[in-house]
């Protein structure tokens, strides 16, 4: 699979050391598209694109792309002040996820993404969150959408001249 990320991104992919400093963004969302919130891993806010995504310690880890699977990440988030507790087990539907990817020093430029997960599973102690996504199951939906009945498309079933 071939990625293409910006000039400046690529050169500090390529070198063997880099001031560059590649982040995550994270926007959580509710099923009918209110922001709840946006995070950065970094340790101060950043604005990207006119948004504002907080501090706060995070990191995916993402696996390996196996064939025939779906694509799966995990995000651990340090819970040591416990914020986000509260607001997991008031949801009550999953929300859905955004990850990017930036450089700091060009907020505005998503180099990878945005990623659109769902949220699969939630484990939490009190140091850690430990959250699984993945994509929107798609090979499990039928197809074609419709069935193509002569109730529904009678146009299609109607004698022809030949």
């Amino acid at each position: 699979m071939t990625y293409s990320v910006s000039s400046p991104a690529m050169r500090s992919l390529l070198e063997a050391r880099t001031a560059k400093v590649w982040l995550h963004l994270l926007t959580i969302k509710h099923n009918d598209g209110t922001v709840l919130n946006r995070f950065v891993n970094n340790t101060e806010d950043i604005t990207s694109r006119g948004n504002v995504y907080t501090r706060f310690a995070f990191r995916p880890q993402i696996p390996a792309e196996v064939d025939g699977q779906m694509p799966k990440i995990e995000i651990v988030i340090d819970n040591v002040g416990q914020e986000l507790t509260a607001s997991i087990e008031s949801m009550s539907r999953p929300p859905i996820i955004l990850l990017e990817v930036i450089l700091a020093d060009t907020p505005d430029v998503v180099e990878r993404g945005p990623f659109r997960f769902k949220l699969r599973s939630v484990s939490y102690n009190q140091l850690t969150i430990r959250s699984e996504l993945s994509y929107e199951e798609l090979t499990a939906e039928p197809y074609p959408y419709r069935r193509f009945t002569p109730t529904d498309f009678p146009g299609l079933f109607n004698a022809v001249d030949r």
